[in-house]
């Protein structure tokens, strides 16, 4: 028994009742997809939109887990619970009538339970 058990559970049930920020919705891209240098997307098969309420806040930073910042790049952080599977670069976000790429993705846990995820996104 760890003193984490059920904390998923719990977090759950709090991030359900905060409001975090803007509507927006996570679209997973399958493996195989592949990375179009010329448009700037990854392409290949996509899961259904997930609905997220992440916090957005622009970056500042030169570096984000190794990817260059670019001016106009996002920092979404979402609670874990909110995502149907765990964010990877490749992903997509859709906000604001934009499609965000998400380039780096940073967990927040306790032990072994994610908690929220911190994706740098690009549009």
């Amino acid at each position: 028994m760890s003193v984490f058990d059920g904390l998923d559970e719990v977090l759950a049930e709090v991030f359900a009742d905060l409001e975090l920020g803007a509507s927006a919705q996570h679209v997973s891209v399958g493996k195989g997809a592949g990375y179009n240098t010329a448009t700037g997307r990854y392409s290949g098969s996509r899961a259904d939109p997930r609905d997220i309420a992440p916090a957005v806040d622009t970056l500042t930073r030169e570096l984000v887990q190794g990817v260059a910042v670019r001016t106009g790049d996002l920092r979404l952080v979402a609670p874990a619970p909110q995502f149907a599977a765990e964010p990877k670069a490749g992903d997509e976000v859709l906000m604001g009538g934009r499609t965000w790429t998400v380039l780096a993705v940073k967990r927040s846990q306790g032990g072994d339970v994610v908690m929220a995820y911190e994706l740098h996104c690009r549009a």
